[in-house]
């Protein structure tokens, strides 16, 4: 087992391509051996952020190699935005207020 964090993305890397790390580099396929060395190309990710900022997913993902091209918010709490264009905003309706407000209070810290 290696050490480091480059070594833990190689393993990873290896496991996903189902590579063992002890097979000589020649008998390696050339599209796998590509894939170790330029990355598998870009990927969409789904990530679930309870509490913080679009700059705190950048920074998760810097922080492991990766960068972000683009972040769409799809819900707040556990209101879905849908079809609501960037910018622009729209009324409520009672459910949905009170449906925050619930969200709201299941974020509240136990006493």
């Amino acid at each position: 087992m290696m050490a480091g964090w480059y070594s833990g993305q190689l393993e990873a890397a290896a496991a996903h391509l189902k590579v063992r790390l002890s097979t000589p580099w020649k008998k390696i396929p050339a599209a796998k051996r590509q894939a170790i060395l330029y990355g598998l190309g870009e990927r969409e990710v789904a990530i679930t952020v309870r509490e913080g900022r679009k700059r705190q997913v950048r920074r998760m993902a810097e922080a492991v190699g990766n960068s972000v091209a683009a972040l769409t918010r799809i819900r707040i709490g556990s209101l879905e935005l849908g079809e609501l264009p960037e910018g622009e905003a729209r009324r409520l309706g009672e459910d949905e207020v009170r449906a925050l407000w619930e969200d709201a209070r299941s974020m509240e810290p136990r006493r």
